[in-house]
Parts: C-alpha cells; sequence; structure tokens
C-alpha cells in the first residue's frame, strides 16, 4: 500500500483505545472476523491481538498477547479493506492463565517487558543490545545520580552508538514523583555526541520526606523508526529511613538448649537496591546460638552502647526474591531465626537487631 501511494490515514483528532477487550471470536464462529480501524503507524501503544487456547499437556488455559509485527521486528500498518490474517506456528512454553494477564503482561518476543529480564541490565533481540548500569536506585536523600548506557545497534559488528538512546520518565500510579529532571551529558565534561563507549544521564531526585516517592527513568532505544525498541526501566524511590522490627517467643525454662525464634519484619516497599541485606543479630549478653545453618557468626563492635570492646553477632540474608515475588506482586515482609540458649542459667537478655550498611533503624527485643 505504501509503495502505491497510499500512507494510510489516522485523523489527528483520533486517541488510541487503551482499554481492554472484552469482545472474542473463535474460528468456528459464522462470522469470525474482528474488526478494526485503520492504523497505519502504530508506534506507540502498538497494535496487538490477544489469542488464548488451551495448552495440551496441562489442559490449563493459555493465553498470548501478540502484536503485528513484521519480520524485521518493526510494526505493521493496518489499512482499511483488508484482512490480516495471523498464522501462528509453533509455541515453545504456555502463555497467561487469562485475558486479562495476558493484556497487561508481556506480549511475544518483547525481551524489554518480559518478567524473566526485569532485573537485568542487559537485553538484546538477537539484532541489538543495551545495557545501563543499573536498574534500581533507592535512598533516604536525593540528590543527583549518574546512570550509564550503551547501546550497540549491531551485534554482529559490536559498534556502540548511543546517538539512538532517549530518555523519558514515567509516573508511578499512587506516588508522588521521586525523580525532577534528566539530563544526558558527556563523560568527563566532554559535549554529549553518541559516540562516547558509555552514554551518562544525571537523574536530580526529590530530597528527603516522610512519604515513599517513585518514578521510572526508561532508557530507550529503537533502531527502525517503526520497530519495537529495547528499553530497560530503572525504578527511583525515595523512601523515609526504614525500621525493622522484632518480636521474640518466651524463653520459658532458663536452663541451657532453650528453643527462641525470633520474628524480624520489614517494611513494604523496598527497592531492588537495598538486597541482598544483611542483618545483624547480637543477643547482648551472648546467650544465643543459631539452630539455622544460614546464619554464620562474625566478630566485631557491638550494637550496644553499654557494651565496651569486641563481641560476636549473628548474620541473616535476606534476598530480594525472598522479600519480593514479582509474578504476584506481593511482599514478604516477616522472617523468622531460630536459636538455643547457651547457658545454665542467666538467659534472659535484650537482642538487638540492626543492618550491616546502617540504612534501617535498629530493633531490640526482650528475651524473657
Amino acid at each position: 500500500m505504501q509503495g502505491s501511494g497510499y500512507a494510510g490515514y489516522l485523523p489527528l483528532s483520533v486517541g488510541i483505545d487503551t482499554s481492554e477487550p472484552d469482545t472474542f471470536k473463535s474460528p468456528g464462529d459464522a462470522d469470525p472476523y474482528l474488526f478494526v480501524y485503520e492504523r497505519p503507524r502504530p508506534t506507540a501503544n502498538p497494535t496487538a491481538v490477544l489469542v488464548g487456547g488451551t495448552w495440551t499437556e496441562t489442559g490449563a488455559p493459555s493465553w498470548y498477547k501478540i502484536e503485528l509485527m513484521d519480520d524485521r521486528g518493526r510494526y505493521t500498518p493496518l489499512y482499511r479493506n483488508f484482512n490480516y490474517r495471523l498464522n501462528i506456528t509453533d509455541l515453545s512454553a504456555p502463555g497467561f492463565a487469562s485475558a486479562h494477564k495476558a493484556f497487561v503482561g508481556a506480549a511475544i518476543g518483547d525481551v524489554s517487558s518480559s518478567l524473566e529480564t526485569t532485573d537485568l541490565t542487559e537485553v538484546s533481540n538477537d539484532q541489538s543490545e543495551l545495557k545501563v548500569s543499573t536498574i534500581d536506585w533507592t535512598d533516604t536523600q536525593g540528590g543527583t545520580v549518574e546512570v550509564f548506557f550503551r547501546f550497540v545497534p549491531d551485534v554482529s559488528d559490536g559498534t556502540v552508538d548511543n546517538s539512538y538512546v532517549r530518555i523519558s520518565v514515567q509516573a508511578v500510579d499512587g506516588y508522588e514523583a521521586a525523580v525532577t529532571a534528566t539530563e544526558i551529558v558527556g563523560l568527563d565534561g566532554e559535549t554529549y555526541d553518541g559516540t562516547s563507549d558509555w552514554g551518562k544521564v544525571v537523574v536530580t531526585v526529590s530530597g528527603e520526606g516522610s512519604d515513599v516517592l517513585r518514578s521510572i527513568v526508561r532508557v530507550e532505544a529503537t533502531l527502525e523508526e517503526d520497530g519495537r525498541p529495547l528499553y530497560r526501566d530503572i525504578s527511583f524511590r525515595m523512601i523515609p529511613t526504614p525500621a525493622l522490627g522484632v518480636d521474640c517467643t518466651p524463653l520459658g525454662t532458663d536452663a541451657a538448649g532453650q528453643e527462641v525464634t525470633l520474628t524480624i519484619t520489614l517494611p513494604t516497599d523496598l527497592g531492588r537496591a537495598l538486597f541482598p541485606l544483611t542483618l545483624k543479630i547480637e543477643a547482648k549478653n551472648r546467650s544465643l546460638s543459631p539452630l539455622d545453618g544460614d546464619m554464620p557468626v562474625e566478630t566485631g563492635p557491638s550494637a550496644f552502647d553499654d557494651v565496651t570492646g569486641n563481641t560476636f553477632y549473628f548474620l541473616k540474608t535476606i534476598t530480594y526474591a525472598d522479600y519480593y515475588d514479582a509474578a504476584a506482586h506481593t511482599y514478604t515482609t516477616s522472617f523468622q531465626a531460630r536459636f538455643k540458649t547457651t547457658k545454665s542459667s542467666g538467659n534472659a537478655t535484650t537482642v538487638k537487631v540492626s543492618d550491616k550498611n546502617g540504612l534501617f533503624t535498629a530493633a531490640t527485643t526482650e528475651l524473657q
């Protein structure tokens, strides 16, 4: 069509409907066609088709979101009075469990928005490659943050061309913005021209406050003008100083070998950058020994102000995967640590939990 001189028509006053569809057709229907308006250049909010069926091996529903693209990764224009047929030749894995989950999830082949690549600083579609220096920034104080990026348009020759890169700031629903400005600058004071091996964007983050502030900074590069972009979304969080919580089971009998369980709590909405989180667990009178095998001992200054000299404490590490389930979008905020008493008497003590980096407000509990 474009070769014949017709480039399609989409009135400027027409908006793109991004609402979730509620009408579906099946091949066996008397009228199996889905009718759409003309869409000549879908470079943003690309046209996609939701396709559902049954995954044979499990008998479970399986839904996919398929963006209409050609074999070069460019979005396919839709012209009036044409029939478009989508042929699915192979599916290597089950899709989403429902049409809704497919609608809000990543499209087939979109490696940038895939759940599997969310925590990766590097993403590639086998043609081009985009790298960033971080995918999460979390702190209790604002200022300027430097983020570095690198784009290779053609991985077969490895030549860097950062001039394709664009930076945008996106809001996060339910939060005031953490990022107030971004600026692409040259390295070491040089003028930015896109030819450096790494590009740099300076992000300005709001100062400290009493509420969590969030923004997404998207680093994006598109090789084809009407093609699917590669991008990395970098999460920026400004948080009030977070506080740990701790509680313990009663001592029961004051004797050696009594089991004690500490329950440690974390706030929700902590950023990935704070993990892995290493906690220090110290019994003031040194009356505890761990029952769990994943708590090594370390010696050093006491966390208690009135204890002089070195002491020992135990380390418990919590990973981001322990804390946050990305698929379910849920937090696990309570973690347990099991100990046994070591003294024949006098085991009652104060237990303090702090983090090794000193970002959190420490918590104490009384073992009695």
